[in-house]
């Protein structure tokens, strides 16, 4: 098991030694990339344009303990293991709003999803699958459905992948992707759509997710968790 390396004021990691000089990379990577921000400068002095108020940012909290309380959309059981927390910054859980129910939104969704337990790959609005990278999850979701036990409440999993494509190719009859996924695809076991419109929050409070695939944001991580 690899050891907690203890930083700064109560912060353990925990990653082995010689994960460390890439840990302090990333970071260094991170904090320029918030400074060099010109999105984030831009968003907020529109928004205090059109507020009246002071937007404060990450960036006002680096070194320093804020003046007021924060509500922060995590929980401790559910992150990294802090030692020290000060007091004016209050874990409160995710926060999440509220969304309509599938059924609502979308009933055709709604009814193929009470079939059967249900697979979830959703990852995000902003992560999309080059062809490559969709061929491997479409081999990957092949191998996970042929594994389901026949005598099971597993037997008939189905799939829901919102694929949003990077570049031009096809799933449809003749691509590489239906090659792999055709049989599941045409008895409707698996769907594959470039949206969703239900949101993701909405389709695993439905009851028949039983594994969400997402990629590791905190919205998608909460979405999941709660």
């Amino acid at each position: 098991m690899a050891d907690c390396c203890r930083f700064g004021s109560g912060f353990k990691y925990p990653v082995p030694w010689y994960c460390i000089p890439l840990n302090i990379y990333i970071n260094l990577c991170l904090g320029l990339g918030m400074l060099l921000n010109g999105r984030l400068a831009r968003t907020t002095e529109e928004i205090e344009k059109s507020l009246g108020v002071k937007v404060a940012t990450v960036l006002d909290f680096l070194g320093r303990t804020p003046e007021n309380t924060m509500l922060l959309g995590c929980c401790r059981e559910m992150d990294f293991p802090v030692d020290c927390i000060p007091d004016k910054i209050v874990p409160c859980g995710p926060i999440l709003r509220p969304a309509p129910p599938v059924e609502a939104v979308d009933p055709e969704l709604s009814a193929w999803l009470g079939r059967e337990p249900t697979v979830f790959v959703n990852l995000g609005t902003l992560s999309s699958y080059s062809e490559a990278d969709a061929i491997e999850m479409a081999g990957a979701l092949k191998i996970l459905l042929q594994a389901c036990p026949q005598k099971s409440d597993l037997a008939d999993l189905q799939v829901l992948w919102k694929l949003r494509k990077d570049g031009d190719y096809s799933t449809e009859r003749g691509s590489e992707i239906y090659s792999i996924l055709g049989p599941e695809i045409d008895a409707d076991r698996v769907r594959i759509t470039k949206w969703v419109v239900p949101e993701p929050g909405a389709v695993l409070e439905s009851g028949s997710v039983v594994c969400s695939v997402h990629h590791g944001g905190a919205g998608s991580y909460s979405d999941a968790v709660t």
